[in-house]
């Protein structure tokens, strides 16, 4: 849980600059910028006292870079500029309680970019441009009501995609400014959630998107403007698209990512392949930035047992050279192997997950923690986690990691298995996953600890809350302790979703009995073993006053509960001083209930 060196490495357009998150010895993360051939050489640009950025990117032409900070968890995002020669600043005006996000921006408009604002004031909804020079902002006349619009590389609106009452979607376009919308691809709610759209290439003339539509996985699909047609342009069998690398020039897609318990990398673009090659010789699991001329690229390597590696790429030499890790004080630190397993559930379906086993543990069944992922609409990956490495490397159990239906990157059939299963088939299958661990002879029966974040919390609950559960205690963080709340208080921003969240999880208004039941405050007394509580009590997606009656219900019946409440943070920690509180209360919670005896 170390504060990063480098973290978000990013390149900027003329391949020499970099710039990254960084604590720099102090406190706070802050904006950092460097040099690309020679990493000493690097200035501080951002002075925080406290972790406030959560994003930035180099805009265009290397003369700005724009980054968003959310200053107590609230998750209204704010928009910020600084000129990395110079160190100064220039903040967006755009009153209390406004949210933004950033549509487009690219090489052809260094000086400005695309925004979405939300907020309580009609004047600062919808499509906005940025002079990132002056701070103005400008309203763009033209289509309304899309949950996401379509920006081509003119910063032309050239469509959206339109959200209906019952989790649909329908995506829409126009070939020019002036031309009335046409419907591209009305999507069914299966596919609403499996379909992001990508964007244009430097034409204007595809539009690329990755969907599940018309078929069970995501695939990569473009769609032909002159034509009117959508093609399939990139598909594996049993797998999701993942992730898309673009040509910087064309935005064509060369290189499509595709999930499993270890990534697969296919290569589409002319010449592309051979690099590729390259770069998965040095590690199996890659990611890329790359300059405005593509000869320069960031890559960062991102292994389950050490922290994220940061190299430059020469494509005209085919070589890299070392930049940095994420944590340097972490690269010689011994961190434990994770490997890959299948299961089948108690129903027969088949799973897949990790086991991270601390060093020296072959043979010998350990004390071992369950870290449920969050979401539940996500996955455990092949990668560097550090909660994991905290687990087995400096707490010494072994931790596993389960892919529940319900999860991501396995086809939308997978993830529609998960629908209104919250605490029933769900565990299910993270209660068989550690009857699974028991049998390979990697967890001690008697030792097993159940944690998570978000949903992971919840599940966290559900399970010490189940019939002959094997769990000695359990920690939830940001839990949902409460469905009906829950969904009744989604923050501004979730309402998009509402439809979604009632199809997979339930409707208040229909299933408010059922939705109370799976609720771990109404299973709270079938909870006899320690549980720890934390909560951040900004996060505006949680009441978090609902836990309190899990914690009055342990503390009637004499059962030990730790409550942290951090009234400076949000749904996710990120005050370093909040994080460091948690995981030592958390640590030594597990080291006494995991104790032999």
């Amino acid at each position: 849980m170390r504060r990063p060196d480098r973290a978000h490495l990013r390149i900027a357009s003329d391949g020499r600059t970099i710039a990254y998150l960084s604590h720099g010895g102090a406190e706070a993360l802050n904006l950092w910028v460097g040099d690309v051939s020679d990493p000493s050489k690097r200035r501080q640009v951002t002075s925080f006292t406290d972790d406030r950025i959560e994003d930035f990117l180099f805009c265009c032409g290397g003369r700005h870079l724009l980054y968003m900070t959310d200053g107590d968890g609230d998750e209204i995002w704010r928009l910020n500029v600084v000129n990395p020669q110079t160190g100064d600043e220039l903040r967006f005006t755009l009153g209390e309680g406004v949210r933004a996000t950033i549509v487009e921006h690219n090489a052809r408009h260094p000086d400005h970019t695309v925004l979405s604002l939300s907020g309580s004031n009609p004047q600062l909804r919808g499509l906005h441009v940025g002079d990132l020079r002056s701070g103005r902002i400008w309203k763009i006349d033209g289509p309304s009501g899309f949950a996401r619009w379509l920006v081509d590389r003119d910063l032309t609106v050239r469509g959206g995609v339109r959200s209906h009452a019952d989790g649909s979607a329908t995506i829409m376009h126009r070939p020019h400014a002036t031309a009335p919308m046409e419907v591209i691809l009305d999507l069914e709610p299966d596919d609403a959630t499996c379909t992001d759209v990508i964007g244009f290439d430097s034409t204007g003339g595809w539009l690329y998107l990755s969907s599940s539509v018309g078929a069970d996985h995501v695939r990569l699909l473009g769609y032909d403007v002159a034509a009117r047609r959508l093609r399939v342009l990139s598909e594996e069998p049993g797998r999701d698209v993942a992730g898309v690398w673009l040509e910087p020039r064309s935005f064509t897609p060369d290189v499509v990512v595709y999930s499993g318990k270890r990534p697969i990398y296919r290569a589409m673009g002319n010449g592309i392949a051979a690099h590729v090659d390259t770069l998965l010789r040095q590690g199996d699991n890659v990611s890329v930035q790359r300059s405005d001329s593509d000869r320069y690229w960031i890559v960062s390597y991102d292994r389950p047992e050490h922290p994220i590696r940061y190299f430059s790429y020469d494509r005209h030499e085919k070589s890299l050279r070392y930049v940095g890790a994420h944590n340097d004080e972490l690269e010689s630190a011994r961190m434990s192997p994770m490997r890959p397993f299948t299961f089948a559930a108690r129903d027969g379906l088949e799973l897949n997950g990790y086991v991270t086993l601390p060093s020296g543990a072959a043979g010998t069944a350990q004390p071992t923690v369950l870290l449920v992922h969050g979401g539940p609409w996500s996955r455990d990956e092949w990668q560097f986690n550090p909660v994991v490495q905290w687990i087995s490397s400096v707490l010494g159990f072994a931790c596993l990691q389960v892919n529940f239906r319900g999860s991501t990157g396995a086809g939308k059939a997978f993830r529609n298995l998960g629908n209104r299963q919250w605490g029933k088939a769900m565990n299910d299958d993270l209660l068989d996953g550690v009857a699974y661990a028991v049998e390979q002879g990697w967890a001690d029966p008697n030792r097993v600890a159940v944690m998570g974040a978000s949903y992971g919390g919840y599940a966290a609950l559900m399970a010490v809350a189940a019939p002959q559960q094997p769990f000695r205690c359990a920690i939830a963080q940001a839990a949902p302790t409460d469905l009906v709340a829950m969904l009744e208080t989604l923050p501004p921003h979730w309402h998009g979703a509402r439809s979604n969240l009632h199809r997979r999880i339930g409707d208040p208004a229909t299933d408010r009995a059922e939705l109370h039941r799976m609720s771990p405050i109404a299973q709270a007394d079938r909870i006899e073993v320690p549980v720890m509580l934390a909560d951040g009590a900004q996060d505006p997606r949680i009441p978090v006053t609902a836990t309190q009656r899990i914690v009055d219900s342990l503390s009637r019946r004499g059962i030990e509960c730790h409550r942290l409440v951090f009234p400076d943070d949000g749904h996710i920690f990120a005050r370093r001083e909040n994080v460091a509180s948690f995981y030592a209360a958390a640590g030594q919670f597990l080291r006494t209930h995991l104790a032999v005896g």
